[in-house]
């Protein structure tokens, strides 16, 4: 399994995947040991490196479902010109669906829920808005949708001390000291890392549909 982790962490950072590669490892080892999720949202594509691992961690018939927000903040989004490339991540029988648009839209949830059905989302993948209001509405607004025996991920759950630029801006790290007293989770962390930021939080079930 060893292996495996290592060769889903490195190929998520060879198609631009802002984790941290021994935090992937970890998640990929807990994933690997859960039945394949069938329907996975994302919230956060950015380059596209995570939705690559969803891929290859997802059933081969998964539904797999980015939003992303063009010239955003936190990651930027993607262009036209990426589209057949992040759509080629598919395996299988896999359908990824790319939705552009700001995750905070009532429009976007509801096309989310549209593509979703009643099939509910197995994994929820929260990596956009980074503010403390920003992540707690993604929070808010798409847990509902996840099943009872589904989890949410989020990204950037460590404190900020380093990178400027997002000092006090990212505060990930202060919904999930919320979130992580109220729910079954697991923490990805480097052990080796001291660069003050990433970290990779998992909440188990957060919602009975």
């Amino acid at each position: 399994m060893i292996a495996q982790t290592t060769e889903l962490a490195e190929g998520a950072m060879r198609w631009g995947a802002i984790q941290k590669p021994r935090e992937l490892e970890g998640l990929a080892a807990f994933l690997l040991t859960r039945e394949m999720p069938k329907t996975v949202v994302e919230i956060g594509t950015a380059r596209g490196g995570t939705l690559w691992f969803w891929c290859r961690i997802a059933s081969p018939d998964a539904l797999i479902v980015s939003v992303d927000l063009p010239g955003g903040q936190f990651g930027g989004g993607y262009g036209v010109r990426e589209v057949p490339r992040l759509v080629g991540h598919a395996e299988n029988e896999q359908d990824i669906q790319l939705l552009a648009g700001n995750s905070h839209s009532p429009k976007m949830l509801e096309a989310v829920k549209g593509l979703v059905g009643d099939r509910g989302v197995d994994l929820l993948h929260i990596d956009g808005d980074h503010t403390y209001e920003g992540v707690k509405q993604d929070w808010e607004m798409y847990s509902p949708l996840v099943n009872q025996d589904g989890i949410v991920v989020f990204h950037d759950i460590v404190e900020y001390t380093a990178l400027p630029q997002f000092i006090g801006v990212c505060q990930v790290d202060r919904l999930w000291d919320e979130l992580k007293s109220e729910y079954a989770h697991e923490e990805f962390l480097d052990p080796d890392d001291r660069d003050g930021w990433a970290g990779i939080g998992v909440i188990h079930g957060p919602t009975a549909r």
